[in-house]
């Protein structure tokens, strides 16, 4: 058994404690997502970000099913049964729409140790409702110009209402382009259009300017492989060949290239369609700088922690919500005599029988 820390060790830990904490919610406050982190047992909002705050207000301490949702009991869609337990080192993403907001949101929950020992749940939201409307309305159009061209092959083999058919066909067709203009220009994320056969780029969006630092007449007319960095260039053509083969694909991650050299990562969903007799390969590139910097400071703050527990002089036992122990550190084999190995996924009581009156009288 170790001695009892004193009152200045006491201290000092929890300042230490207080430190890590305030570094973590430094580097939550730096992200323009909202976040969260709650009591998975309670549902207490334990700590709220500046983006969240900005939505919902300064709500923590409030139960996190009241302030985010506004509901009286816990959410019926709570994702802690996929977090804790088997799946506790585990992020699960899934898509949600505010009750109170109306908009949607993409959720990244993961289970993650807060500095006080507890196992918490963690949430950030990225706001996906420009994306969803782009996306629901990239669908309709592309079903009203497959529709349109079935009625143009329809008038051309009924030459006796052509002129009358192909009349209201045009009309339309310039409408649902005229829909499709305003969709595809004003869409958030970056679109690129290239010559499925070719691999030429034919057609692309304000967005996708602004994500590659290009005017439009700079972009039109490249290869699809100078949007990536020149020594990935092989790898590109052969992904590009791939999808083309596959047809579609969706959320691959990828690298992008600026004119000034800037290397921007991106999520692409991509499909086939065909546009004026001519096969084209759509790319949607989504812009993810932010979310991957904010999964680099998670996965920073975690190292520090396995750090600290690695090289605490404490004896330090971690245990899961059912009482089996997860974790053991190396001050705790050298203190108790047992190994990591030996004790994993077991319920221990590790107090000798002989040491409880002492431990009790401590």
């Amino acid at each position: 058994m170790s001695l009892p820390l004193s009152y200045e060790q006491l201290e000092a830990k929890v300042k230490d404690l207080e430190a890590e904490r305030n570094q973590l919610a430094a580097i939550f406050d730096s992200i323009d997502e909202p976040i969260y982190v709650s009591d998975p047992d309670t549902h207490e909002l334990l700590y709220v970000n500046e983006a969240l705050r900005k939505i919902w207000g300064d709500v923590a301490g409030k139960k996190c099913h009241q302030a985010i949702q506004g509901l009286e009991t816990p959410c019926p869609f709570c994702t802690n049964p996929s977090l804790f337990g088997d799946n506790a080192v585990r992020s699960y993403v899934w898509n949600c729409r505010n009750i109170i907001t109306g908009r949607w949101y993409r959720c990244i929950d993961k289970a993650i140790p807060w500095p006080d020992g507890r196992i918490v749940r963690y949430e950030m939201a990225v706001d996906i409702t420009e994306r969803m409307y782009t996306e629901e309305l990239l669908q309709e159009v592309h079903d009203e110009l497959k529709e349109a061209n079935k009625k143009l092959r329809q008038d051309i083999i009924e030459r006796k209402r052509a002129e009358r058919d192909l009349l209201q066909s045009r009309q339309a067709l310039a409408e649902s382009e005229e829909k499709f203009r305003l969709t595809f220009e004003n869409a958030v994320d970056a679109i690129f259009w290239a010559d499925a056969d070719t691999g030429i780029l034919l057609n692309c969006n304000k967005a996708a300017e602004i994500l590659v630092e290009k005017s439009r007449e700079e972009i039109i007319g490249t290869h699809q492989t100078t949007l990536h960095p020149p020594r990935e260039a092989g790898h590109y053509r052969n992904v590009f060949l791939g999808h083309v083969k596959g047809g579609s694909f969706s959320d691959v991650e990828a690298e992008v290239v600026t004119s000034t050299g800037n290397i921007v990562p991106v999520h692409i969903n991509a499909s086939l369609t065909n546009i004026g007799g001519k096969t084209i390969l759509q790319g949607i590139f989504r812009n993810i700088t932010f979310r991957k910097r904010a999964r680099e400071a998670l996965e920073a703050s975690e190292q520090r922690l396995r750090a600290l527990l690695l090289s605490s002089p404490d004896a330090i036992a971690v245990y899961d919500m059912e009482g089996r122990v997860t974790y053991v550190n190396p001050a705790f084999e050298q203190t108790f005599g047992w190994k990591m190995e030996e004790l994993l996924g077991h319920k221990v009581d590790f107090v000798p029988e002989e040491s409880w009156p002492e431990t009790q009288m401590a």
